[in-house]
């Protein structure tokens, strides 16, 4: 133990609190006193120095000397002086200029009180110190600043004093504010700071958090406002930020720490809430310097669609009977039970048949449900085409959106088939006569009957079996889950996880066998398509680099060599541009959209003519010859006018179909997009190296595409699928009709989440997403399937003139007697004839 003394030596002028007795201290102690000077009569803005002395030791022999600086200055003065210096260091310089004119004029007026003017200035000056009072951590000082201005107004000579002592004791603890602010505030935000509410499904905010202080900061981070049920978590719970850095999505380099801290939220299955949640940052050792931003859920619409409504069969003879299935697309908020019912009406609209309502339980969880609405019979009923609609209602009986669909009876066949010759008859010898087969179809398959037949939820990569497409099943789910994109090459599927490759035999299709992989060897950037020609594979890859602006986008291509699918090996980025700046973030320049495509021996890549967002940019594809696998260059370039950017391609036959957009990148809510309206160019690539430009035109739907990773596939010789679509907000896929080069006809389906992979088969279009596999009919843009068949006599009665044909047949099958042969095609609304 110790017994400590303290001791001052008074300075003429001043009065002292008492300093107390000595006091016994034991080990590890901490004594605190607060020693109050009064100055009576001395100089405004004059400097006095005296020291504190602290005594110790058996007998008070030991001692320490603490230097004491006393500044005598007018009430108020100081703290506004001493407030500049940390608005001055906060970037404020408004603010600063504000609070030093205010502390000089404050010293002025307390040296004559009688100086109208300038108490004129002090009360201008407050004015102004109050209208720049607008940052949350400053505002709990208005109202204090503000009734001392009144006391200043109010006051006269004599009582001037005691106003500007009430002055000085709000500015302290506002200067002790600001301080704290020069040394550890900060700017804060979620990026992005909303999602759309959807069942188990994590939504990921960003945090953007930035030291403005001049001190390195500890900054702790908890959320507010999360209610019961939805799962929250951050990815950390503090960050060390030294002074000026800053943590920042999709942004690492100078000023900027290589890690991203997440909020992710998941909502439950049962409900979707829309609320809003708080992020709080508070730095430590400085509690009050805290802030706070805000993220929300919005609730979705709610939607039961119809996708579908059939009979089985899909005809049949009068009096025979039918089972009806609706499918139903739920999107509903919370669980609930829903009625469902079907009418028959006939072609002029009479209903003769109103079903029981059914009542059906509908879950959160996105789905197809198949709802069996019983048997209906057609006795009595003439022949000809009937309707069968659905509604979907709450139990008051209420329609819900979207809650009601068609589907087609037909009671007769639905074809019509009528084989003519011209002329009739022939007299004897050499003549020739025309033979035509025209098929009709009696059920109007126009594209209103598309829709969503089949939903299955899957992870990774999912092996399923599609025999019955309304209900895929899953087989086997291997490799890791995350950005997946196959190809299958022969008895091969090749699997790309991001940038790297893995190849799989398929001897056993539903249990695929893996053979080997190979690492790109490339690092900081993402990988987006999976194009196959020959021997090479090509990963194209893209990096956006921003912060309130672009820095950089950097695409490229990974190519692989595959001459040996069981030993692939990569050769690196194609471009691989060098970079002066963030080069560890390797790629071209320009822009690479999702994929690339070829025909031949050349290798399109879509991009742009501009580099980085491609402002004032022009459509370009970038032309690789792969003639030599192992030397592929870049043998030209071809503009696509009215575009600014291109984003995928898909060529059927010797056409080809190039989407873009006819706007640039753009920052929007704190991610780059896409702007502007979506260009469609049908190009005629017979010769691949000199494209040639059929037909070229601007999509409705201006707004924003999220990132511009547009997959194009063909689907028939002139209908082309857009996939990776999400237009301001909403996930879609778009149908392009390209039959007349001079007037394409556009058609989109919106859809559960963004569709990255398609493909056609059998009539279906069968869809990737984070939804899982969706199967689509595509109605009347497909037709119905027809096989016709003609016998033709081999026994030299009759001959086929060589190349009659206005479409030849798809099989001839030599018979005793007939030769028979087959044409496959499908039937639209409008007739198919071969002659």
């Amino acid at each position: 133990m110790q017994t400590v003394g303290a001791n001052l030596d008074v300075l003429p002028g001043f009065t002292v609190s008492d300093l107390g007795g000595p006091q016994v201290l034991n080990p590890g102690e901490v004594l605190s006193r607060t020693i109050s000077f009064s100055a009576q009569g001395l100089d405004i803005d004059s400097d006095h120095y005296t020291q504190l002395i602290a005594t110790y030791g058996d007998s008070g022999e030991l001692e320490t000397r603490v230097s004491l600086h006393l500044h005598v200055a007018a009430p108020g003065s100081l703290q506004a002086l001493n407030a500049a210096t940390d608005a001055d260091a906060l970037a404020r310089p408004e603010l600063a200029d504000t609070l030093e004119i205010l502390g000089q004029d404050l010293s002025s007026l307390y040296q004559d009180q009688t100086d109208e003017t300038r108490k004129e200035r002090v009360l201008a000056g407050l004015s102004g110190l109050l209208a720049q009072i607008d940052d949350p951590l400053l505002e709990t000082f208005a109202a204090d600043i503000a009734t001392a201005q009144q006391a200043i107004a109010n006051s006269t000579p004599t009582t001037l004093a005691s106003a500007l002592d009430i002055l000085a004791a709000t500015l302290t603890p506002f200067g002790d504010q600001l301080a704290a602010m020069a040394d550890h505030d900060f700017e804060l935000a979620l990026r992005p700071n909303s999602a759309e509410a959807q069942p188990q499904s994590p939504a990921d905010f960003g945090l953007y958090l930035k030291n403005r202080g001049t001190e390195s900061t500890v900054y702790s981070l908890s959320l507010a406002g999360v209610p019961a049920g939805i799962t929250a978590t951050l990815s950390q719970d503090s960050v060390t930020l030294p002074a000026g850095f800053a943590v920042e999505p999709g942004v690492t380099g100078t000023h900027h720490l290589p890690i991203a801290i997440d909020v992710t939220l998941t909502q439950p299955a049962d409900e979707l809430t829309a609320f809003e949640f708080e992020l709080v940052v508070t730095a430590d050792g400085a509690p009050q310097v805290q802030r706070s931003t805000y993220g929300s859920f919005t609730a979705r619409d709610e939607l039961v669609s119809v996708l579908s409504v059939t009979s089985a069969p899909a005809f049949t003879d009068p009096g025979g009977s039918v089972d009806v299935t609706t499918r139903l697309l739920n999107a509903l908020n919370r669980e609930r039970d829903l009625l469902v019912s079907y009418r028959v009406k006939n072609a002029g609209g009479a209903e003769l048949f109103s079903s029981a309502p059914q009542a059906v339980q509908m879950s959160v969880l996105s789905s197809v449900a198949t709802v069996a609405l019983g048997a209906f019979d057609t006795s009595g009923l003439p022949l000809g085409s009937y309707t069968l609609e659905v509604s979907v209602t709450e139990s008051d009986g209420t329609l819900l959106p979207g809650g009601s669909g068609s589907g087609t009876l037909l009671v007769g066949s639905p074809l019509n088939a009528t084989l003519s010759v011209d002329p009739d008859s022939l007299p004897a010898g050499d003549g020739q006569a025309a033979v035509t087969l025209q098929i009709d179809s009696l059920v109007n398959y126009d594209a209103n009957g598309i829709g969503l037949i089949g939903l299955t939820d899957t992870e990774g990569v999912t092996v399923l079996n599609i025999s019955t497409p309304q209900d895929p099943l899953i087989v086997h789910t291997f490799g890791l889950a995350g950005n997946n994109r196959t190809w299958i090459k022969g008895d091969y599927l090749l699997v790309a996880n991001e940038r790297d490759l893995t190849v799989y035999g398929l001897t056993d299709p539903e249990q695929p066998e893996l053979l080997a992989s190979a690492a790109s060897g490339v690092t900081g950037t993402h990988a987006s398509g999976l194009y196959v020609q020959g021997d090479l594979a090509f990963i194209n890859t893209i990096i956006f680099i921003w912060g309130s602006s672009f820095v950089g986008i950097r695409g490229d291509t990974i190519i692989y060599d595959l001459s040996d699918p069981l030993n692939p090996q990569s050769l690196g980025l194609f471009y691989n541009t060098p970079q002066g700046s963030y080069p560890q973030w390797p790629g071209s320049n320009y822009f690479i959209g999702e994929s690339a495509v070829g025909k031949d021996d050349v290798v399109y890549l879509m991009s742009s003519s501009a580099e980085t967002a491609a402002v004032g940019g022009t459509g370009r594809l970038r032309m690789l010859d792969v003639s030599d696998p192992q030397n592929v260059t870049e043998a030209g370039v071809f503009d696509l006018p009215g575009s600014v950017l291109l984003g995928g391609m898909a060529i059927q036959g010797n056409r080809a179909l190039v989407v873009g957009t006819d706007g640039p990148f753009v920052i929007s809510d704190g991610s780059p997009l896409q702007s502007g309206q979506m260009t469609l160019h049908l190009l005629d690539v017979t010769d691949p190296l000199n494209p040639v430009i059929l037909g070229s035109e601007l999509s409705a739907g201006e707004g924003l595409y999220k990132l511009l990773l547009f997959s194009v596939r063909s689907v028939t010789d002139d209908l082309f699928l857009i996939e990776d679509i999400l237009l301001n907000g909403q996930a879609k896929l778009r149908l392009v009709d390209t039959s007349d080069p001079a007037n394409f006809r556009v058609i989109d389906i919106d859809t559960a989440s963004v569709v990255g992979g398609a493909l056609f088969n059998s009539g279906l279009l069968y869809t990737a997403s984070d939804s899982g596999l969706g199967v689509y009919d595509l109605g009347g843009l497909t037709g119905i399937p027809v096989t016709a068949q003609v016998q033709v006599p081999n026994d030299g009665s009759a001959v086929i003139l060589p190349g009659s044909f206005n479409r030849a047949p798809d099989s001839t099958t030599p018979g005793v007697g007939f030769d028979t042969l087959q044409w496959i095609c499908r039937c639209r609304l409008a007739s198919s004839a071969m002659s």
